[in-house]
């Protein structure tokens, strides 16, 4: 657990890369749930528009527009330490230690949740057991190697013109020297549906990553994603209840209220409750003696 500075060091920051006035609406609504949980953090965003908006630090005007503005993006952030993140995504905790980890890894991310051939698994040069990373949320650390790598991985995708750049850096990262590592699930989850099966002891999510907030209209640029409009109620309760019955966010700000803490039954009722079992016992015991 990594709490929250006074203030952010001035090489660590979040970046967001959106092309169009729809994914600038989103960013900029994703930045502002970025607030609620990290409001000292550093916040860039690059765009194609024109816009003014506090709740970034920066904004930069891209030199290519293009569907995939992240890896220029990535190339010209002011952070040595830069998370990039895409729009879809609606922070529920701080992640101050997406940075801390790369003091011993140059970059980081989540693995993605697809299997199909189109993503990148059916490249003969892969082994199958090197997984697709997911680049919605992605950790690096300035490096000569990776500035490098960020440069022939955008030129790839360009030459290909696909539409995914999962595939690419799939087998770009497994050629790669590059000290890489997998973060947990959490910091980019993506697999909404299941968040109802997951138990307090594996943690509460930090970020989720909602591909359905594409298909929805952007709203209003100046109010962060409500999840309750974005989810089933069943998916909101329990992300509430995963967020406040985390150890590790204890003290930390979480992006939806808090579950009331339970009552703890006094001891009258505990006594009373105790005695209700022994006599429901009593009573199967009685009831297969007679049918014996």
């Amino acid at each position: 657990m990594t709490s929250q500075p006074a203030a952010a060091p001035s090489d660590r920051g979040f970046v967001f890369a959106a092309t169009s006035p729809r994914y600038t609406i989103m960013a900029q609504r994703a930045a502002r749930n970025l607030r609620m949980v990290m409001p000292e953090a550093q916040v860039d965003l690059f765009t194609d528009q024109d816009i003014d908006d506090p709740v970034f630090d920066q904004i930069h005007k891209v030199e290519h527009v293009w569907h995939r503005p992240k890896m220029e993006a990535m190339r010209r952030s002011r952070f040595e330490r830069t998370v990039m993140l895409d729009a879809d995504l609606i922070f529920l905790a701080p992640v101050w230690e997406l940075f801390d980890i790369l003091d011993r890894f140059e970059f980081a991310g989540c693995h993605g949740n697809v299997r199909r051939r189109g993503m990148g698994y059916a490249d003969a040069d892969v082994p199958r057991s090197f997984p697709v990373i997911n680049t919605g949320v992605l950790a690096l650390r300035r490096t000569p190697a990776l500035t490098d790598f960020l440069q022939r991985w955008e030129d790839a995708v360009r030459d290909s013109e696909a539409n995914l750049d999962q595939p690419t850096f799939r087998r770009m990262l497994y050629e790669s020297d590059l000290r890489f590592v997998a973060l947990p699930v959490e910091y980019n989850m993506m697999h909404v549906p299941a968040l109802d099966r997951r138990e307090p002891k594996m943690g509460a999510p930090r970020i989720l990553h909602l591909m359905r907030l594409d298909k929805m209209e952007p709203g209003d640029p100046t109010q962060p994603f409500d999840l309750k409009e974005c989810v089933e109620p069943k998916i909101y309760r329990h992300a509430r209840r995963l967020l406040t019955r985390d150890w590790s966010l204890k003290d930390q700000p979480i992006g939806l209220p808090r579950m009331p803490a339970k009552k703890k039954p006094t001891a009258g009722k505990a006594m009373v409750s105790k005695g209700k079992q022994i006599k429901k016992g009593l009573r199967r015991r009685l009831n297969r003696l007679k049918s014996a």
